[in-house]
């Protein structure tokens, strides 16, 4: 027979899978997460910063005009908004590794065919279509990086994988200085180079782990079971509660932070227009510089070798801020009020701000 005081105390409810990954401490499996995400987002990094140090060379080489060298810069910026668009809609589909995976080879292979280019022409249809493969990768890893991250630390692993993106566009002003501008043809080698993440794709597809919450919506609840008990058998049990502060409530039902609407609803249209318009501010001026630099420098004066080399000592200085971007987020912001939600769906990912710690979800009632 139970007693009065066993009868009054409210039942506890399992953890959902959600929150046994937001209450872990960083395992080993969450920093090869990191790094195997941040190397493909550095791979991205390094293909746009290439086109920069191309678009200089082949200015001097094939004699093109600005508008047309413009146009050459510009057209994988195209493609990359509509793959942001629709690469987020086919991993709520299909999956966010497979996504990943597919995109990767993608623009592996539209850069390396770029260094077959025989026209202008025909190396804008190539950077069109390596547009479209980064466009649709880059909310995908972002995603997949957040929705394993521990909660207490989210913020935190999402701008270290950004600061993969600053070793990517070193590597691309590395390979700019020493291979672009060492010979007529070295623009070729440089885009030869920029297929790499073809290879990458491999690894990706099998060395990765798809999204759980993915997996829990299509109803393949073994799959998403085994992939998290493989990360909590990597964590120290002292660490659920010493480490992680979670704050779960397990006496009361998961609760429903569905948003009705998306990001254009009435609880996030406010916050959608904040983000979307900081973050084109912040694309201009950060794209607008660095692709046009080396550009710049040449018509200057500079010899190419030159200006890509000042260009390699500019590209440099984004480490330290990304790091300290990395400690900051933590230690000054309240993740729950400044960015949205861990859970975010890639589709809306691609059109808003990257997520970080908070533990709410947007899914549009129409979805």
């Amino acid at each position: 027979m139970t007693s009065p005081e066993q009868q009054a105390r409210p039942l506890s409810r399992p953890l959902s899978r959600t929150e046994r990954l937001d209450r872990l401490p960083v395992t080993e499996k969450h920093k090869r997460l990191l790094v195997g995400s941040g190397i493909g987002w550095a791979l991205d990094a390094m293909d746009i910063g290439l086109v920069s140090f191309i678009v200089a060379a082949l200015a001097v080489q094939w004699d093109l005009d600005k508008s047309t060298t413009g146009w050459i810069a510009s057209v994988g910026f195209v493609g990359m908004a509509i793959g942001a668009s629709l690469g987020g809609l086919l991993a709520d589909k299909i999956g966010r590794r497979q996504v990943f995976a597919a995109t990767l080879l993608l623009y592996g292979l539209a850069t390396g065919a770029s260094a077959l280019a025989w026209s202008v022409a025909s190396l804008m249809v190539f950077r069109f279509l390596v547009g479209l493969g980064l466009g649709a990768e880059l909310p995908v890893a972002s995603t997949l990086v957040s929705e394993f991250s521990p909660r207490n630390v989210r913020g935190r692993m999402v701008v270290l994988l950004e600061a993969f993106w600053a070793v990517g566009w070193i590597m691309a002003a590395v390979i700019g200085t020493f291979v672009v501008a060492q010979s007529d043809s070295g623009w070729r080698w440089g885009f030869a180079l920029g297929a790499v993440p073809a290879l990458y794709a491999i690894y990706v597809r099998m060395g990765l782990p798809e999204s759980v919450r993915f997996l829990e919506a299509k109803g393949r609840h073994d799959e998403a079971e085994n992939i998290v008990r493989s990360f909590e058998a990597e964590a120290d049990p002292a660490g659920f509660d010493a480490g992680v502060d979670a704050g779960f409530d397990t006496t009361q039902p998961p609760r429903d932070d569905t948003v009705h609407g998306g990001i254009w609803g009435p609880d996030l249209r406010r916050r959608t227009v904040a983000f979307w318009t900081i973050w084109f501010c912040v694309s201009l001026s950060y794209y607008g510089a660095f692709i046009w630099i080396p550009s710049l420098l040449v018509e200057q004066g500079f010899s190419l070798v030159r200006s890509f080399t000042f260009t390699l000592i500019i590209t440099l200085a984004q480490l330290p801020g990304y790091f300290a971007a990395a400690w900051l987020i933590e230690v000054w912001a309240d993740a729950s009020r400044l960015r949205p939600s861990s859970r975010v769906r890639p589709s809306l990912l691609s059109l808003t701000v990257w997520p970080a710690r908070s533990g709410r979800s947007l899914r549009p009632a129409a979805c």
